[in-house]
């Protein structure tokens, strides 16, 4: 809002306009939904940087929690961690969906468990992950038992959108590096093509009749067509 469109609206509700100068701004609290809370980092550091940004709440990622917040158990950690420091701003907690609680009886039931537990909703992966972090990699059909899930309680789900084996990542990535070097940006890109992304992409867009899908760092400008058909047809079941 401009001065002058602040001084039209003082005017208008009879109420006073204050001035902060040229150099401040002032605008309602942020909403980071995309946060990763290291342990070595801890809540008080995380949610003081965020205050200082103007960022009033942190919705922290399952992936990097020791241990992974996959479980009630694990989530409960996660809770006790928080409680422990003074936190500087407001915090929610995502849930992880891993091949352990997608895929079968026992472990959907502690997905349903975990949700029911308090997380606002479930992180997965498609892409393949390294073997050190802690935190695995589902399946299309693993996905599809999350998205039901989710539905039933309506939580969303959030996916990072590539779909590719392991071997398939080492070997392009090692083409591609040893063609263009290591700290190539060119190498990067062609080590990550548009299909993969495209493929998974249409995956998650195929659930959104189970809940609401959400799709993380979407970088292919290939995807926006399949995205923008499945919302409008979205739009019309309605």
């Amino acid at each position: 809002m401009s001065l002058s469109e602040a001084k039209q609206l003082s005017t208008r509700l009879n109420r006073p306009l204050k001035s902060f100068g040229d150099d401040v701004a002032l605008s309602p609290g942020l909403v980071d939904v995309h946060c990763h809370i290291r342990d070595w980092e801890g809540y008080h550091t995380a949610t003081r940087a965020a205050a200082a940004g103007g960022i009033t709440t942190l919705m922290g990622m399952p992936l990097n929690s020791l241990p992974p917040t996959t479980t009630v158990d694990a989530l409960q950690q996660e809770i006790e961690a928080s409680r422990k420091v003074k936190l500087m701003s407001d915090v929610g907690l995502w849930g992880g969906a891993v091949p352990t609680n997608t895929s079968c009886d026992n472990g959907m039931h502690e997905l349903q468990q975990l949700l029911d537990a308090g997380v606002f909703g479930l992180k997965a992966f498609l892409a393949p992950l390294p073997s050190d972090a802690g935190y695995a990699t589902v399946s299309p059909g693993q996905l599809s038992n999350a998205a039901s899930i989710c539905g039933a309680r309506n939580k969303p789900l959030l996916v990072h959108s590539e779909l590719m084996t392991q071997q398939q990542q080492d070997s392009l990535a090692d083409e591609a590096h040893n063609c263009k070097g290591e700290g190539s940006y060119e190498a990067h890109v062609e080590s990550r093509p548009g299909k993969w992304e495209q493929d998974a992409v249409k995956v998650v867009c195929e659930l959104t009749d189970r809940c609401h899908m959400h799709i993380v760092h979407l970088s292919d400008a290939g995807c926006l067509d399949l995205i923008q058909t499945t919302k409008e047809k979205l739009r019309m079941d309605k």
